[in-house]
């Protein structure tokens, strides 16, 4: 008799990452724009992005404002992730102060965020062949 094959335990999803972001193809004059414009507001509140959006109406540039606008989601999320840093919370001070006593506490949180990654597309890999095996017992030629 064959031994039973050793099944690994599925590693722990990892937190989700704060600070990663999709950034879209645009000038880089208006990049800059919104960066400063979301760190403005992360410093000073909606009320400052309200005004700011009623006094440049006109100004092309400032069409991110607008919740209609493709970059606004964009921006709000960078505004999210400036609000974060300008006022952070206890448990991401002490994620950070972990990182800092050890380069290795950083190391071990990317081998399982890897590893997570590759049970992820090597589960998805064995669906994707089950469904193609199914899909062959019933296809008639």
């Amino acid at each position: 008799m064959a031994p039973a094959p050793v099944v690994k335990p599925a590693p722990k999803e990892p937190k989700a990452l704060s600070f990663l972001i999709d950034t879209p193809p645009i000038p880089s004059i208006d990049y800059e724009l919104i960066k400063l414009t979301a760190l403005f507001v992360a410093r000073n509140g909606r009320n400052f992005m309200n005004s700011l959006g009623k006094k440049e109406a006109r100004n092309f540039q400032f069409d991110f404002l607008k919740p209609n606008h493709a970059l606004f989601g964009y921006f709000t999320r960078l505004v999210e992730m400036y609000s974060k840093l300008l006022n952070p919370k206890k448990d991401m001070l002490r994620d950070l102060e972990r990182f800092v006593e050890s380069k290795f506490n950083a190391l071990e949180d990317i081998y399982g965020r890897v590893a997570y990654q590759r049970h992820q597309e090597e589960t998805s890999r064995k669906e994707k062949e089950r469904v193609e095996e199914e899909r062959g017992k019933y296809c008639v030629i």
